[in-house]
């Protein structure tokens, strides 16, 4: 069973998300602020992140996810945004492990699919 951190500041996303993970049979583990993402990542090796883009500040996500890669942790990235950002890809995720993108709110056949392309490769 292939374990999947979930990093959002939206408590209630983590939970409805864990849900659709967990019947898809994922073990799923939950954090709200980027720190708590970071020593989640570390110490428990998921096989992906779903990563928030926004969570305190605008550039959370993603400044949690360029500390990961830095300290050697290349763990496959999908990036959360919302519809209205999700267009645009604003932030350079170049220092990211990011295998792909997903909008808010997640279609969970969708995001079940390609969860399990990525890390079934």
């Amino acid at each position: 069973m292939a374990k999947i951190l979930i990093v959002d500041d939206d408590q209630g996303f983590i939970d409805a998300t864990t849900q659709i993970l967990q019947n898809a049979g994922f073990e799923v583990l939950g954090a709200t602020t980027p720190e708590d993402g970071l020593s989640k990542a570390q110490s428990e090796k998921p096989a992906l992140i779903l990563l928030d883009v926004t969570l305190k500040s605008p550039e959370d996500g993603i400044l949690m996810g360029k500390e990961l890669y830095g300290k050697g942790l290349k763990i496959p990235v999908i990036i959360l945004e919302n519809v209205a950002k999700a267009a645009t890809h604003t932030n350079d995720t170049s220092d990211l492990a990011v295998e792909a993108y997903a909008e808010k709110p997640l279609d969970p056949e969708k995001i079940v699919n390609k969860i399990s392309a990525i890390i079934n490769r």
